[in-house]
This record gives structure tokens, sequence and C-alpha cells, in this order.
């Protein structure tokens, strides 16, 4: 993973006999890398990623990617999209109406850059019985997440 510029990196459990373990991994364009480890602290990330990685990382907000060493960093959109939709029942109006505007901004900046057809963004705004995609702008934004629509077209997990 050291010569890629943009590493998309999460960590799940994963249990083995009954004693449970971090599954983490690290995603490129180019390679998929999984970790087995018995933590989930940000010294298993630097075991993945590498003290001095010097590029673009893509993370939930998650405390352990805070230490990592990186050019840059951003939050995955899946998670701030259900940050956002948390907001969205909140009982206070100026928090309702926060998450709104930036859930708009949120799918503007998204369709923006990824460089798709017009028929992929299309058939993701537009659902149809056999899209697999959901309209951004309903309650179920986060699901399917942009990380498993980026599984369907790599093009859709893009770093700008």
């Amino acid at each position: 993973m050291c010569n890629t510029n943009q590493r998309c990196v999460d960590e799940t459990t994963y249990c083995i006999d009954g004693i449970k373990y971090w599954l983490w991994v690290a995603t490129s364009d180019k390679v998929c890398v999984l970790l087995l480890a018995p933590t989930r602290g940000s010294a298993e990330l630097k075991r993945l990623l590498g003290e001095n990685f010097d590029g673009i990382l893509t993370s939930d907000c998650f405390s352990a990617y805070g230490p990592q060493s990186a050019a840059g960093k951003q939050k995955c959109l899946a998670h701030l999209e259900r940050h956002l939709e948390a907001l969205l029942t909140s009982r206070f109006a100026a928090n309702v109406d926060f998450a709104q505007k930036i859930k708009q901004v949120l799918w503007t900046a998204i369709k923006a850059p990824m460089g798709l057809s017009r028929w992929f963004i299309d058939s993701c705004t537009t659902p149809t019985k056999t899209s697999n995609c959901r309209s951004p702008t309903t309650s179920n934004f986060g699901s399917p997440s942009i990380c498993r629509m980026a599984s369907r077209c790599p093009k859709a997990c893009l770093t700008t």
C-alpha cells in the first residue's frame, strides 16, 4: 500500500473460535489489503498503512485514525450522511435546517467530480424496481452506502 496516493480504511470485529479480533481494510484504486489484528488501536493502523503515509486518507470518525500521518484526510461520505440523517430527527429546528442544507451540498459535491456517465447518475437519482440505487434526497441516502456503490462502479469512490 506504500505506493498509492489515496487510501480508504475501515475496521470491523471478526470472531474466530469465540475470540474477538479486528479486521482492518485499506483500499486504493489498485489493491485491497486486509489485516487481522488483536486490537482496534492506532498502532494497528500504522502497521497497515506505514508510519509516514503521505497521501489522502479516507476514514470514518473513529479516534484511531487521528494520529495517522497523511497529506490530507477526509471522512467517509456514508458516515457523514448517517450523521446528517440523525440530525434530521432532531427536536431543534436549526439542526434539521442545517442537515437539510448540508445534505444537498454534499450530494452536489458527490456528483460533480465522479466523471460517471449521465446514465449512472440518472440511475442512482431515479430509482426503478430494477435499480440497486436509491435517491440521495430520500431518507435512504446512506443505503446503499457510497462504499457499496463504489464496489459496483470504482469511479464512484473518488477523492478530490
